[in-house]
């Protein structure tokens, strides 16, 4: 990253866990991209384009999150990054020639090709602007947008700022809107707000909870991805009727509806006890502003309802809507915290139907001259069944099936009964709870049709099906039939393609967590879809293959070469020797040695005379011979101590040393800024790239790795960073002293002449036995990897005793 992309960095925030949800479906399907959404308008009367460009310019000024991007590519967390500039890209059409019904279709097909290619998370996504003519004095504006970064409340502030903007270029006034607070603040406010009782709550909120009801699926082995919408409208009266009738209930209009599809679940599972889905602004709290602040605060909570047949049907919503407003005080809960509360119920808590209850504020705007109408941002799900409620005059319901996840058969019975249980909702003679479900037709479940749906799903996406072959990938196939609803699963099946999702990905890894002590990120699945892949990450951070040794890791265990020993570098990590091995002899055994804490469990080692004493120590295990083949990348001190512990018991050490320096013998004597820059100068000739790449990580670590652990608190980075100074510290602490040992130097072809002369000089200084020098292609920063790291492997075989 240039100097000026670093400067432009405001912040570097994480993302929520319904954000990761929706980055690994977005990876995973980008052809079929769910949180992919349009917000669109019309514009009718004399539009001032350069204003209107204007406009656009102050409201990317004002909200951060239009200034936003996202990555995850070699970091463990993904993150949102702000920067303080960036500019929009326009697209302007002029269709005035077209005829209405060839405009329509000539926008749907635009809409759909813009899904098709899909947004660039890591380049401006929100800011890709298409304004389009449509008549004389009537425009269309289409903005292609993601739930990932933007909620539909948050698209509707932006653009009622964007009016207010125009309209005060229009008049040549500055329009002042309120200060906003950043991003990073709100975020440092959640992380800090006080979350006493959410724990007790949650756990309370679903006492009882015992078992998820999900719909019955349709037999779909191929998916298609495809979607339906159904409408129902209501008419004026009847949509009167239910604003009076919650108003004199006491009741709010969502808790009339949540209610009635309460009772529809509990008529077709035939069950006092369902869940569902629903989603929550996120602005339910005391944070300055937050009504006009802008990005992604929705989430996505599970409503628990209990169904008392006998009770008041008044009462029994009465209720029911002052549990839910208890809940909009944890509104902001992670799914992974609720999930903790409820592990002990089997398969954790399980639904595939979500109500959104469209209530962010939007009338018909008016910008001088120009009337801003037809508003529309889309609803985005991947659930089932999604229910869109859109109050109004004429209420609507707007019901989204999942073809591939959904039977016709729940879908006619859906769309039949929902009407009829608003009707006797609102029906005066309807007083109690049980007659409203006596009124509701019965679902009658066909179990051999849920059986032949699983058996196809298997058949389909298991015929090569391995069975799990140790206790690890035992309890994951367990973990993943509970939750996918299957009855078997292999080793290899892709989660995805066995109808996994993300929200249900958050269910697996607090399961694993729960059962295997082990956490994994949600974007695991991105690189590790299978049961196979993902117990292979869970065995290196369980340590089950050698519970009596803490430092050694084998690569190849068997041969009858002497074995090679490959010690950690500077930041305790031994991965970058993965590719080592392969070029190796093959009967040639190879371990790598790791630090004491590296697993964050245990304090590290107070110095290099404890490190090398414990690595010894179980190499000795290993093998006891009379010469000890090691290698070292960087972290060079232990080379110097590992071989006078060995002198000591009366063995010998081959050290393989690759490049790195030794210390210098005047080491209070720094050099001046000339040589040093001399020295740098030099390196920039040889190795440009290379050296640049130093400087930066080097610079990163000294400035924005500083900046990124206090915006993220990520604590990989952070246990990283903490691992990497002690190592650091320790390494300067040691005092070198002279061995006996031979030593095989290997130095980079690319490095300049008197550096690697100065490399020479510094371990001839500290042996009293021969140093043997090998050149390698590549440099210091790609020496193991190919294709440099085969000479290598072949330089070390020659060096091994």
């Amino acid at each position: 990253m240039d100097k000026e992309k670093k400067t432009n960095i405001e912040a570097i925030l994480p993302l929520t866990e319904l954000q990761q949800g929706m980055l690994v479906h977005h990876l995973f399907n980008p052809l079929h991209d769910e949180g992919f959404l349009h917000v669109g308008f019309r514009l009718k009367g004399s539009l001032n384009t350069h204003f209107f460009k204007k406009a656009w310019e102050l409201s990317i000024k004002r909200h951060q999150v239009l200034r936003s991007s996202v990555h995850w590519e070699n970091i463990r967390t993904p993150v949102q990054l702000i920067r303080g500039t960036s500019e929009p890209n326009w697209t302007i059409l002029d269709w005035t020639h077209l005829s209405l019904a060839e405009q329509d279709i000539r926008l749907e097909a635009l809409k759909s090709d813009q899904k098709g290619s899909g947004l660039d998370f890591k380049q401006n996504p929100l800011l890709n602007f298409y304004l389009i003519k449509m008549g004389q004095a009537e425009f269309f504006f289409l903005w292609p947008c993601h739930h990932l970064l933007l909620d539909g409340w948050s698209s509707s502030i932006i653009v009622k700022d964007l009016c207010a903007f125009y309209e005060g270029l229009c008049k040549g006034t500055d329009r002042e809107l309120e200060t906003l607070p950043s991003l990073k603040t709100y975020y440092a406010w959640l992380k800090n707000k006080e979350r006493n009782g959410a724990a007790s709550f949650w756990s309370n909120y679903f006492a009882g909870y015992s078992k998820s009801h999900l719909f019955i699926r349709a037999n779909a082995p191929i998916r298609s991805d495809g979607s339906i919408m159904e409408c129902i409208s209501l008419s004026v009266a009847e949509s009167k009727k239910i604003t009076e009738k919650a108003r004199a209930n006491l009741v709010s209009v969502n808790t009339m509806i949540q209610g009635a599809w309460s009772l529809l679940l509990s008529a077709y599972f035939n069950a006092d006890n369902v869940v569902f889905g629903t989603t929550v602004s996120g602005r339910s709290n005391d944070f300055p502003n937050m009504d006009l602040l802008a990005g992604m605060f929705m989430n996505i909570l599970p409503v628990s309802s209990i169904i008392v047949k006998q009770c008041s049907l008044i009462e029994w919503l009465q209720s029911f809507q002052k549990r839910q407003l208890v809940c909009l005080q944890y509104e902001e809960t992670a799914f992974t915290e609720i999930l903790s509360q409820v592990s002990n119920t089997k398969g954790g808590i399980r639904f595939d139907s979500l109500l959104v209850f469209e209530n962010f504020p939007w009338k018909d705007l008016k910008c001088g001259d120009v009337e801003i109408n037809d508003y529309g941002s889309g609803v985005t799900s991947n659930y089932p069944i999604t229910l869109i409620i859109v109050p109004g005059t004429q209420m609507e319901f707007k019901f989204i099936f999942n073809a591939d996840e959904l039977n016709e058969g729940t879908k006619k019975w859906i769309m039949d009964n929902w009407e009829r249980v608003l009707k006797l909702i609102l029906s005066d003679g309807v007083t109690q709870v049980g007659e409203v479900l006596d009124g509701v037709g019965v679902f009658l479940h066909d179990d051999s049709e849920q059986k032949k749906s699983k058996a196809l799903k298997i058949e389909a996406l298991c015929v090569d099906y391995i069975a799990p072959r140790n206790e690890i990938e035992e309890q994951l196939v367990n973990i993943w039939k509970n939750l996918l609803g299957l009855d078997k699963v292999g080793v290899t099946d892709n989660y995805f393609e066995l109808g996994g999702k993300s929200i249900m990905a958050v269910q697996m890894f607090v399961l694993i967590e729960s059962k295997l002590g082990a956490k994994l990120p949600l974007t695991t699945l991105l690189f590790s879809p299978t049961i196979e892949q993902i117990a292979e990450l869970l065995a290196k951070n369980i340590k089950s293959e050698l519970p009596n040794r803490k430092f050694i890791v084998p690569l190849r265990t068997t041969g009858s070469e002497k074995p090679l020993f490959c010690v950690h570098g500077g930041e305790g990590h031994v991965l970058f020797y993965k590719l080592l091995p392969k070029y190796l002899k093959e009967n040639r055994p190879v371990y790598l040695l790791q630090p004491r804490g590296i697993d964050g469990e245990g304090t590290m080692h107070a110095s290099i005379e404890a490190m090398s004493k414990d690595y010894l120590s179980e190499m000795l295990e290993i093998i006891d011979d009379g010469t000890y083949n090691i290698m070292f990348f960087c972290y060079s001190a232990l080379a110097i101590e590992m071989a006078l512990l060995l002198q000591g018991m009366g063995k010998r050490a081959n050290l393989i040393i690759v490049d790195s320096t030794a210390q210098s013998p005047a080491k209070i004597d720094q050099p001046s800024l000339r040589p040093r820059l001399k020295n740098y100068f030099l390196k920039i000739r040889y190795a440009p790239i290379m050296t640049l790449k130093s400087s930066i990580v080097y610079r990163y670590r000294q400035l924005l790795e500083p900046t990124y652990i206090t915006f993220t608190q990520d604590k990989s980075t952070i246990a990283l960073t903490k691992i990497r100074k002690h190592l650091d510290y320790v390494h300067e602490q040691y005092i070198w002293k002279k061995i006996d040992s031979p030593i095989t130097l290997v130095l980079t072809e690319k490095e300049p002449i008197g550096s690697r002369e100065e490399k020479i000089r510094l371990w001839e200084y500290w042996t009293n036995s021969k140093v043997k020098v090998y050149y390698n292609t590549g440099n210091h920063l790609n020496l193991f990897e190919e294709p440099h790291v085969r000479l290598l492997a072949k330089t070390v075989d020659e060096a091994c005793a």
